[in-house]
């Protein structure tokens, strides 16, 4: 789950730059309380920070900084080798639904 986390904040920072847990919660398709408790550890880690909303005063604009990034880019790499592994054995239909699934995930 901290993966997906870092890599939707990534991704939803691309387009905004003021990126709430609940963005994060809704692209990710994971709970708005586990994203936060998520949040809250990677901050501690040092690859998140939290910061002021300036429309929203009621939520924080999430932040990846560098040391998150850094971690990204060196994670992505695995977890496509992993997804490789697994999804590589996967005959020819099953490709075919992965695929489809990817293409209705980015809709």
């Amino acid at each position: 789950p901290q993966f997906v986390v870092l890599a939707s904040l990534a991704y939803l920072s691309q387009h905004d730059n003021e990126v709430t847990q609940v963005m994060i919660s809704k692209l990710s398709g994971i709970d708005v309380m586990t994203v936060s408790q998520i949040l809250s550890l990677l901050e501690k880690r040092g690859f998140v920070e939290r910061k002021e909303h300036s429309r929203d005063t009621r939520a924080k604009a999430v932040l990846l900084n560098e040391k998150g990034s850094e971690i990204l880019q060196k994670a992505v790499p695995l977890v496509e080798q992993i997804d490789e592994v697994f999804f590589g054995k996967l005959n020819s239909d099953e490709a075919q639904f992965k695929h489809l699934l990817g293409r209705l995930h980015e809709a």
